[in-house]
């Protein structure tokens, strides 16, 4: 069983439905959609639930300081140069020179999906490079799909969407892109892999499997991939997003070999940026040893190179 976050970053599983490549392992996979991973923190740590895929949050990092029984496996959409979780501001403040850049964000409201997540860790990049404090701007967490309708009402004057509501929302000429800072947030992993470790120690051969199913959707997932049409016609079958939509709009760079000890500085990044802005309720850094498990994934690697 998996539930994921309904995104583009997770390609590699689309297409590794689509293409037969869980059905080859023998694997009959059952999905569900969640708003955000942390929803899946308790289930997966009780065996309710084999794995989920979406956004390491502070959430995250409180609970596997906790103990909570689960493992971090591999990465999936990470934000190319021109980032796919994209910086938009309200298009009367752009035209009018209000807003240029998140310069002017101060005293602003930007919305970001959710505290403690990737588009509030985005936003305090931001505020770092133009040397102001987080709670200058007034940050106001609303859902993805809500900032649609609120952009659009006056009711928030920037905000991070990700694809494929980023090209949705500038197709529809409600906002402008923030083009001093799309890529503020270049290099850094958007969504991950977690099993539960129940799974891992009594299915250890599935769990290896599903791996080696989702390795081969990433491998396939290269270059302008989202302009392939079987690749966003599998996503679109799979998510209810438009093909059209998914065509225009800008790929997640995927990782050929999920490996996700590659990213362990950004990680620790987030985690450095999640205490700033006080969501971390522990002290000192989190013991990544008993978060992050690559031996799947490079058995995984290992086992596709035979």
């Amino acid at each position: 069983t998996v539930q994921l976050v309904r995104s583009i970053a997770q390609a590699p599983y689309y297409i590794a439905v689509a293409k037969g490549y869980f059905a080859k392992e023998g694997i009959k996979v059952t999905s569900g959609d969640v708003r955000s991973a942390l929803d899946t923190v308790a289930p997966l740590a009780t065996g309710r639930l084999d794995v989920s895929i979406g956004a390491a949050t502070a959430g995250f990092f409180n609970a596997a300081h906790q103990g909570f029984d689960l493992r971090m496996v591999a990465p999936m959409g990470v934000q190319g140069p021109v980032m796919a979780t994209q910086p938009l501001i309200r298009k009367a403040l752009w035209e009018n020179g209000t807003i240029r850049s998140g310069k002017d964000y101060r005293g602003r409201k930007v919305a970001i999906n959710a505290p403690g997540d990737i588009t509030q860790y985005f936003l305090t990049l931001i505020a770092k490079k133009y040397g102001m404090p987080l709670k200058e701007m007034g940050v106001v967490p609303l859902r993805f799909a809500d900032q649609l309708v609120a952009v659009k009402n006056g009711a928030i004057d920037a905000r991070f969407l990700p694809e494929r509501l980023a090209s949705l929302a500038l197709s529809q000429g409600s906002v402008m892109l923030d083009k001093p800072d799309d890529g503020i947030g270049a290099g850094a992993p958007t969504t991950f892999v977690f099993y539960g470790t129940k799974f891992m120690r009594d299915k250890p051969k599935l769990a290896l499997a599903f791996m080696k199913a989702l390795l081969l959707g990433a491998r396939d997932a290269h270059g302008d991939y989202l302009k392939n049409p079987a690749i966003a016609g599998s996503i679109a079958k799979q998510t209810g997003i438009k093909v059209q939509a998914i065509e225009h709009s800008v790929p997640y760079y995927i990782d050929p070999d999920l490996d996700i000890s590659k990213y362990e500085k950004a990680l620790r990044e987030q985690e450095a940026v999640d205490r700033e802005n006080g969501l971390i309720n522990y002290k000192g850094e989190l013991d990544f040893s008993k978060v992050i498990d690559a031996s799947i994934v490079h058995e995984a690697v290992a086992s596709l190179k035979k």
